[in-house]
């Protein structure tokens, strides 16, 4: 029997890259970033809705990332089985995909409480928008250190 795994690390790159795609779009659609929280609260509704869909994006990428990143220490013969999201970070510091982990858990941090928490206060949704399309790039470049750790490096390592 053949694992999915390979396949299924395969289609999550190639929704990453759409993904990727989807947030340049939406960054597109958005426009001009609000500077501030007076800008923020002044944006036209398809801006609005531009701004949810940033968020979306971010959301999906961070997800997404998550599910490779259990993945390929898997593919890798790693016992990664016990392990917290926190480990599979450090895991991919040490692949060289990630710089830092704890960069990566303050991405992990957002993502949370973008799905979890709906708060009130205009201030607060503008940081977090602000935070996010911050991060972008941040995603974007991982996911390219990840797609070419997987077509370069992880043939060779798998068991």
């Amino acid at each position: 029997m053949i694992a999915p795994e390979p396949d299924i690390l395969r289609r999550l790159l190639e929704r990453l890259e759409r993904l990727d795609r989807s947030a340049a779009g939406d960054l597109a659609w958005l426009g001009q970033v609000p500077a501030d929280l007076a800008a923020f609260d002044a944006m036209e509704s398809h801006r609005q809705s531009a701004a949810r869909a940033v968020l979306k994006s971010f959301e999906q990428i961070e997800d997404q990332l998550s599910r490779v990143f259990r993945i390929v220490p898997a593919l890798m013969g790693e016992d990664s089985g016990r392990w917290f999201a926190r480990d599979h970070a450090d895991f991919m510091e040490r692949l060289g995909i990630l710089d830092a982990a704890a960069d990566w858990s303050r991405v992990v941090k957002l993502r949370n409480q973008l799905v979890h928490d709906y708060p009130l206060e205009a201030q607060v949704q503008f940081d977090r928008l602000a935070e996010a399309i911050g991060y972008l790039p941040y995603l974007a470049e991982t996911r390219r250190r990840l797609a070419a750790f997987v077509h370069d490096v992880l043939p060779r390592k798998m068991v």
